[in-house]
Formats: C-alpha cells, sequence, structure tokens
C-alpha cells in the first residue's frame, strides 16, 4: 500500500514489527524528518542523518503516527524516500516510496499505523 496521496493507513502490524526509513538523495539542498507519534503523547524523531544511513525503530502495541516532511531548497536536489514496516522475521508489511524534486517545497507524508488487536 503506497501513500501517493500523502496519506496512509497501514495495519495491523504484529507484535515485534518496526517502522523503517530510507532517503537517497542527489544534491545537498534538502532536509527530511519523520517524526513517529504515538498514543501516549511520546515522539520519536528520524532526521537526515539517520535517513541517509536507513534507520529502523520498533513499533509499540498501540495506535501511532507517521508524519514525514521532505524539504527542497533553492538548489536543485532529488529525493527519494522509502518507508516501510517491517515484521519480526524482516519480511516487509507495508512499504512506500516517494520521489521530490521541485526546488523551494515542502512535501508532507502522514501514516497512520494499526497495531493487531
Amino acid at each position: 500500500m503506497g501513500c501517493d496521496q500523502g496519506f496512509a493507513i497501514w495495519g495491523p502490524f504484529p507484535p515485534g514489527s518496526q517502522f523503517c526509513g530510507k532517503v537517497d538523495a542527489e544534491g545537498d539542498d534538502f532536509f527530511v524528518n519523520i517524526e513517529i507519534s504515538t498514543d501516549t503523547g511520546s515522539a520519536t524523531m528520524l532526521g537526515t542523518s539517520a535517513l541517509m544511513q536507513g534507520v529502523c525503530i520498533p513499533l509499540a502495541n498501540e495506535g501511532q503516527g507517521a508524519l514525514a516532511t521532505v524539504r527542497i531548497g533553492a538548489e536543485t536536489a532529488t529525493v527519494l524516500l522509502r518507508m516501510f514496516v517491517r515484521d519480526s522475521s524482516g519480511t516487509v508489511l507495508f512499504e512506500c516510496t516517494t520521489q521530490h524534486s521541485t526546488p523551494k517545497t515542502t512535501s508532507n507524508i502522514i501514516i497512520t499505523l494499526v497495531p493487531a488487536t
């Protein structure tokens, strides 16, 4: 299930699942941030540096939301953002990849993460 419209609902995901993000880019005038928030109000921030390396965090067994923000500066840059949820065995359950390249723009992608009950 993609997120081409800027919004997706991913679930249910089993206990032990992880949310992962990875950025590939040409150029360096950009910023990418993903904030994962839980129903209880705690939040985890994944910044550009971590996303360039690829990063995964464990998902809590509660409702969560992910807000990805991609900002392209005045210089030319092409940013490919891949986000996915994988289970404890590494199998990808949900995935979306978006490309951003328009100078002086900000794009937001919202993903609702629903655990198995």
